[in-house]
């Protein structure tokens, strides 16, 4: 449900109900993890992204591909550049969703020469 609610751009909604899961004791996969934590980043929802980064090392997730590189991308759309790139620099595996999650990152935040070093 959190993906489907995500995937047409419903994010409140998306949050509300991954807030109800958790109450009730739902634990989310990697995908439900990525999909709130993408929605977050839509709606510009640090804070929220923040505690759904809480959830996601207290559950072992944080060096997940999916999950690393969606929680760098909500930290770099919602203007933590930052953190999103120190999310990246400590996953131990840079896969091409990695570099493009970095890259875009950087080219949303005004970053051009450094895009250009980066896809180089």
């Amino acid at each position: 449900m959190v993906i489907g609610l995500t995937q047409f751009e419903m994010n409140k909604e998306a949050v509300l109900l991954f807030s109800e899961m958790n109450d009730l004791g739902f634990m989310p996969d990697e995908y439900s993890l990525g999909s709130i934590l993408s929605g977050c980043a839509h709606l510009g929802a640090l804070l929220a992204g923040m505690q759904v980064r809480a959830y996601v090392m207290k559950c072992g997730f944080e060096f997940n591909l999916v999950v690393g590189s969606s929680l760098a991308h909500m930290y770099m759309k919602t203007g933590s550049m930052q953190d999103g790139q120190k999310i990246i620099k400590s996953m131990p595996i840079h896969n091409v969703v990695v570099w493009n999650t970095l890259i875009a990152g950087k080219a949303q935040n005004g970053y051009a020469e450094e895009v250009l070093d980066l896809y180089c």
